[in-house]
C-alpha cells in the first residue's frame, strides 16, 4: 500500500522586549519556511524609507540552482495598482485630469461612458466586468495582445453590475487607467513609471516587466507538485497599470513611505487615494493590525504573490514578495509586523501525517455546489494534494488536520468528509457546502 506524508503546521512562540526589533524570531519564521518548501521569496521592513530588515530565501532559478537575494525583482501583480493610482493623482495635481472626468471624455464610444467616472475607475464602482475572470482566460493571457485588443477584451465583456451600484474588484477599471495615462501625457505606462516614479525616488530595482529576464536578477515562479515547478508567465501587455509592474521589498517599501509620506502627491490627493467606499480605496486597501490600520494591496500574477503596507503614524513600511508559496503570506506579514513592535512571533512547526494511497483516493474527484456555481476538481499531483475551480489555476492544499485542507494565500479551508463523498468550503466569510459528481 502506498503511503503519502503529509506536512500539518503547528506553531511554537519567539518572544521579545518591544525596543528591540525581533531578528530572531522573523528569521526563525523564513528558516522554518524555506528548509520545509512552503515559501520563495523575500521581505522587507523599513522605518520612513531605510530599511531595518531584508531577507530572501528560495530561488530564482530553482532549475539552474540560483538562489535568490535581497536585489532579485519580482513580479508583483496587482501592487502595480497603487503605482497607477499614483500616477493619477499626479496628473490630477497638475491639472490634467479630475475625479469627476467621465470615461467618454477619453473613450467616447464606450459603452455607459458618461455614467463612469475616474473614481469610480479608481475604487472599483465602474461596474466593468473583470476581464481576468472569463472562464478562457488562461488559455491566452501568455499571448501579447495590442491595445486595441485588449480594449476590445474588455468591451466584449460587458458590465458586471450599473456604475456606481456598488464596489466590485475588476482588473479592467486599471488596464483602462493605463491608456488613460498614456494618452494624457502621451508617453507609455512603461515612461511614466521610470520618469514620474522610479527615477525621483531612487527605485532602481523597479519598473514595468516583460519577458522575464534572470540575467538582470529577475525571478521565474513556481508551484509546488513533488518539488517546485515553473509556472507559466503571463504576458506584460495583458495586465498593464493593473498588474505589470516588476519590484522589490526595499523598493516597495521606499515608494510606500514615500507615497503615505506625501512626498509624491499633494495632502489633498493623498486623502482621496486613502477615502474607503465599500471597503475599497482609490487605488488601496486598508489592513488591521491589532489598534493600527496600514495603507497597501495584494498581488498575485501567475505563481508569484505579493502583499505591502504602510502604518504611517509609526514611519513603518512592510513588504513581501514571492515567486513560490505555500504558507499564508498575511502570516508572514503578521509575524513581520509582531517582530517590529514587540509581540509574540508566531513560528510555523510542520509535522508529516501518513494517508494511504486508498485515503487520498477518497478525496480526488469532481465536486459541484447548489450554492455558487463554480465547479472545483480535486487532483492527486506526485505526493502533493491540488484543487482546480473551473477556469482557475489549480493551488495546492495544506493539511490544518485530519480530512481538512487550507489553501492560506487565498484564506480557502476545505474540510472533508470522505465518506459523504462532501466537502465544506469556507473562504472570506461565507461556507459552501460541496457533493463529488
Amino acid at each position: 500500500m502506498k503511503k503519502i506524508f503529509l506536512s500539518i503546521v503547528l506553531l511554537f512562540i519567539v518572544n521579545q522586549s518591544f525596543s528591540q526589533f525581533n531578528q530572531a524570531g522573523l528569521d526563525s519564521v523564513l528558516n522554518i519556511l524555506d528548509e520545509k518548501n512552503q515559501f520563495m521569496g523575500s521581505l522587507a521592513v523599513s522605518e520612513k524609507g531605510k530599511v531595518i530588515y531584508a531577507r530572501a530565501v528560495g530561488y530564482s532559478n530553482y532549475e539552474l540552482e540560483v538562489k535568490s537575494n535581497v536585489k532579485t525583482k519580482y513580479r508583483v501583480g496587482s501592487i502595480s495598482k497603487v503605482f497607477t493610482s499614483t500616477l493619477v493623482f499626479l496628473s490630477i495635481d497638475e491639472g490634467k485630469m479630475a475625479l469627476k472626468d467621465p470615461l467618454s471624455k477619453y473613450f467616447k464610444d464606450f459603452p455607459k461612458g458618461d455614467e463612469i467616472t475616474i473614481s469610480q475607475l479608481l475604487n472599483h464602482h465602474s461596474g466593468i466586468y473583470n476581464f481576468t475572470n472569463v472562464n478562457d482566460y488562461l488559455d491566452w493571457c501568455t499571448m501579447r495582445f495590442s491595445r486595441e485588443e485588449i480594449l476590445k477584451k474588455i468591451i466584449d465583456n460587458g458590465f458586471a453590475f450599473e456604475p456606481g451600484a456598488k464596489g466590485e474588484y475588476s482588473n479592467s477599471n486599471y488596464v483602462l487607467l493605463t491608456f488613460i495615462l498614456e494618452d494624457v501625457w502621451e508617453k507609455t505606462y512603461s515612461e511614466l513609471i521610470n520618469k514620474k516614479i522610479a527615477k525621483p525616488l531612487g527605485l532602481t530595482h523597479t519598473k514595468v516587466g516583460d519577458v522575464i529576464d534572470v540575467t538582470n536578477n529577475e525571478c521565474y515562479s513556481y508551484s509546488y507538485v513533488s518539488g517546485w515547478k515553473k509556472s507559466y508567465a503571463t504576458d506584460m501587455s495583458v495586465p498593464l497599470g493593473a498588474g505589470a509592474i516588476i519590484s522589490t521589498p526595499t523598493d516597495l517599501n521606499k515608494f510606500s513611505w514615500a507615497l503615505f509620506s506625501g512626498e509624491i502627491i499633494s495632502e489633498e490627493s493623498l486623502a482621496s487615494v486613502k477615502e474607503m467606499k465599500d471597503n475599497f480605496g482609490r487605488g488601496i486597501f486598508q489592513y488591521p493590525y491589532k489598534t493600527k490600520v496600514a495603507y497597501g494591496h495584494t498581488g498575485g500574477i501567475d505563481s508569484f504573490s505579493s502583499m505591502f503596507g504602510c502604518i504611517e503614524v509609526d514611519g513603518l513600511s512592510i513588504a513581501l514578495t514571492s515567486n513560490g508559496n505555500r504558507y499564508s503570506n498575511n502570516k508572514i506579514m503578521i509575524a513581520a509586523l509582531s517582530a517590529y513592535y514587540g509581540d509574540v512571533v508566531d513560528v510555523p512547526v510542520f509535522e508529516d501525517v501518513v494517508y494511504s494511497e486508498e485515503e487520498l483516493n477518497a478525496f480526488l474527484g469532481k465536486y459541484d455546489s447548489e450554492e455558487i456555481p463554480l465547479p472545483i476538481e480535486v487532483v492527486l499531483e506526485g505526493d502533493e494534494l491540488k484543487a482546480q475551480a473551473q477556469g482557475q489555476a489549480s493551488f495546492p492544499l495544506s493539511m490544518v488536520k485530519r480530512n481538512v485542507f487550507s489553501f492560506d494565500t487565498a484564506g480557502i479551508v476545505m474540510e472533508f468528509d470522505p465518506r459523504a463523498g462532501t466537502f465544506v468550503l469556507r473562504q472570506g466569510g461565507g461556507k459552501y457546502l460541496y457533493k463529488k459528481k
